[in-house]
């Protein structure tokens, strides 16, 4: 049997879109929504993966990663209202 893996997804305690969460989508379907000062962790199967996060008026670019099994990503979902919302890989979860 083949270890899961994880993607876990970290929003900061910013001031944009107080209210409002947004779309995090893994391999073209919304998994959830978060909010700030959240974090939100999602099992997946190992291999490649793409991820992308949106908000009503756009979304990042699709973020692929490859997952070993028994690999935690993690990646921070940043945004603001003059910028589409991104996707920043970090190598030590926070």
């Amino acid at each position: 049997m083949k270890a899961s893996s994880t993607v876990t997804f970290v929003r900061r305690k910013e001031r944009y879109a107080v209210l409002r969460g947004f779309q995090l989508l893994i391999d073209e379907k919304e998994t959830g929504r978060i909010k700030r000062n959240q974090r939100l962790s999602f099992t997946v199967e190992p291999g490649v993966h793409h991820l992308q996060v949106k908000k009503e008026a756009g979304g990042s670019d699709v973020f692929t990663c490859d997952l070993a099994p028994g690999e935690e990503a993690t990646f921070l979902v940043l945004g603001n209202k003059e910028e589409p919302p991104s996707l920043q890989r970090l190598h030590e979860p926070i």
